[in-house]
């Protein structure tokens, strides 16, 4: 009877915790529930709302960096370097483009984003 009754005390506790502000309880209720760990302290509270911040802007960070393959066809390199397609296809007739392969003869010609980089890096440099 005496375990039952503390059960129901506790319940009816942690029901006022969920349910109201801390400030409404008595200081020893508060430190009551504090110790069960059904109320935080102010403290508390702010690391966790800081924790959760800190998550979310980690995951929306992630959702929004943007990703480049390693390969990219003609167009996709023109435009990861800021010019148009038919530039890029000059200046790789020229031979001053930046390197390309080919898997075969008649294949598309493809770019690897290290070599665009250095490329633009380069030509910046001039």
């Amino acid at each position: 009877m005496a375990v039952e009754g503390l059960l129901q005390k506790l319940a009816f506790r942690v029901s006022l915790a969920c349910s109201l502000t801390a400030s409404v309880f008595k200081p020893e209720i508060r430190q009551h529930l504090r110790d069960v760990g059904v109320l935080l302290s102010r403290g508390a509270r702010r690391e966790e709302r800081a924790e959760k911040r800190a998550w979310a802007a980690e995951l929306d960070n992630r959702q929004n960096c943007r990703r480049v393959p390693a390969v990219l066809n003609e167009w996709d390199a023109a435009a990861y370097l800021g010019l148009r397609p038919w530039v890029l296809m000059r200046l790789r007739r020229a031979g001053r483009g930046p390197t390309y392969f080919r898997a075969d003869r008649w294949t598309f010609c493809r770019y690897a984003v290290e070599e665009l980089d250095n490329w633009k890096a380069a030509r910046a440099g001039e």
